[in-house]
């Protein structure tokens, strides 16, 4: 919940609104309103609800408003059944922000009493003022039987969101996507190409893995994809090592020699005396990178979308 602006805090001693995070609400003789405002210089949204709303009513007070625009500095109005949100903006003097948005304010309930229309629910068309219940950052006026039946549907998504997906197979399947992604690395490196460019797309392969086999994406999804190309890409270096020596030694391959020159490839890290050191750490650099880079974007997205806070309804007092 965010802090509430200058602007905002102006409004709410103006017509003497309690604030609530980011946002004011309260009455003006009979009509409810909201205003928010991010953070300082942001747009201010004032929002709220008329009973017995419809298109024709609507576009006469759009037309009203929209006359009036330059008074209101007014960027954008919409509306949503009875429900309105007038968008103005925020730049400029805190106090310029709060004035615009007072008279704007003024001058609807103004324009409702002379349409004869009084104030209403958010979500149906129940007549009056209810109570005030934060939605998300939204502060909104619901009557009670919305009230009960937003709660139970938001209740109900978490619920679905929690249960979908297993992180124990997600792992298994990033895990063999990461695999998957080795073996291309070994194939490219023995056709003579520089193979480490693999590490790019070996990000998306572990994370294709990690859908397709039901991994829940939750808070630990990020980490389970970077660990698991990490061990690709570490096991793809190992195994690219581990053929140079079949190569080398000219006896030709089978499982048991690639089992006992994958562990002796291990050396390649630290022993100068049989392996290229510095070759095999900078593969293994440039892998990692090509990786990092594959992976930033998916790794970020997938961080914003379990980092969401989930939407809950709240009665204010």
């Amino acid at each position: 919940m965010g802090r509430a602006s200058k602007a905002v805090l102006t409004l709410a001693g103006k017509f003497g609104w309690r604030v609530n995070g980011s946002a004011v609400a309260g009455m003006i003789d009979g009509y409810w309103f909201c205003a928010c405002q991010a953070k300082p210089g942001a747009a201010v949204i004032v929002s709220t609800a008329i009973s017995g709303l419809k298109t024709l009513e609507y576009r006469n007070l759009a037309q009203e408003i929209e006359a009036a625009t330059e008074n209101y500095s007014l960027l954008d109005m919409r509306n949503a059944g009875n429900s309105l949100e007038f968008t103005i903006r925020g730049t400029g003097k805190s106090d310029d922000a709060a004035i615009r948005a007072e008279k704007l304010i003024n001058d609807l309930v103004s324009k409702f009493k002379k349409m004869g229309m009084p104030s209403g629910c958010s979500f149906c068309d129940a007549e009056g003022f209810h109570a005030f219940y934060r939605v998300g950052e939204e502060i909104i006026n619901i009557c009670p039987e919305c009230a009960s039946r937003v709660s139970i549907e938001l209740k109900a998504m978490d619920g679905q969101g929690a249960e979908q997906g297993s992180y124990y197979m997600g792992i298994m399947g990033a895990l063999l996507g990461a695999l998957i992604g080795s073996l291309i690395w070994l194939g490219i490196s023995q056709l003579g190409f520089y193979a480490s460019i693999v590490g790019y797309f070996m990000a998306f392969l572990s994370y294709k893995g990690y859908k397709l086999l039901g991994g829940r994406i939750g808070s630990y999804t990020p980490a389970i994809i970077i660990a698991s190309v990490f061990l690709g890409v570490l096991i793809a270096q190992i195994a690219d090592t581990a053929l140079e020596l079949i190569q080398y030694v000219e006896t030709g391959f089978s499982m048991p020699l690639f089992g006992f020159s994958f562990i002796l490839a291990i050396r390649g890290f630290f022993d100068n005396e049989l392996f290229n050191v510095g070759k095999i750490w900078l593969n293994l650099g440039l892998g990692l990178l090509f990786a990092f880079l594959g992976s930033y974007r998916m790794v970020s997205g997938i961080r914003k979308e379990t980092s969401r806070k989930q939407l809950n309804i709240e009665k204010l007092p």
